[in-house]
């Protein structure tokens, strides 16, 4: 087995980088190769088979496990707006990305999108910043998750079209009679 040490300054960080970013162009100028030479450099580095047994060995130590897969979809199934959330004096629910509850939460997060307006008014330039989040989403999360545990049941029947507005579905007979 390849080791780490058996492989010279600049392979070692060519495939540290490539195991990071998965750019190899980037990885070979990163590694110390002039830019006009990365791309040639780049497709011989992936083409040796050491270079490669240790990109493997970079995915299986850096790779998600399955528990991990699974702890993380249950973080995005179980996912809520609250953290981002606090509520004023005055009654009235302020987004809030900056808390410690918050920044915990980052994981959770799709999409944040923030627009400022600036309107002049009587009293001169008035600036209403608005920002939106949006959530992985969760139904799909759970969706996953059930389908990892099995919680669907199998269909056993047979679609068919019956040239009509509807559609067929044909139960195999169970060998009692019934259905």
């Amino acid at each position: 087995m390849i080791t780490s040490s058996s492989l010279t300054a600049r392979e070692r960080v060519f495939t540290e980088q490539f195991a990071a970013h998965g750019n190899a162009v980037a990885a070979a100028q990163a590694a110390g190769w002039p830019a006009a030479q990365a791309e040639l450099v780049a497709q011989t580095m992936l083409d040796q088979p050491h270079i490669k047994q240790q990109l493997h060995v970079l995915a299986l130590l850096n790779g998600m496990s399955g528990p991990e897969a699974t702890l993380r979809l249950t973080q995005l199934g179980r996912a809520s707006v609250a953290p981002f959330l606090r509520v004023g004096a005055d009654g009235q629910a302020h987004l809030d990305l900056s808390t410690d509850q918050a920044r915990a939460n980052y994981h959770v997060l799709r999409r944040v999108v923030q627009r400022r307006t600036i309107t002049q008014t009587p009293a001169g330039p008035q600036e209403v910043v608005e920002t939106e989040i949006e959530l992985h989403d969760a139904i799909g999360a759970v969706d996953k998750l059930l389908q990892l545990y099995g919680a669907y049941p199998t269909f056993l029947g047979e679609v068919c079209s019956s040239g009509g507005p509807g559609t067929n579905i044909y139960l195999p007979d169970n060998g009692r009679g019934d259905m």
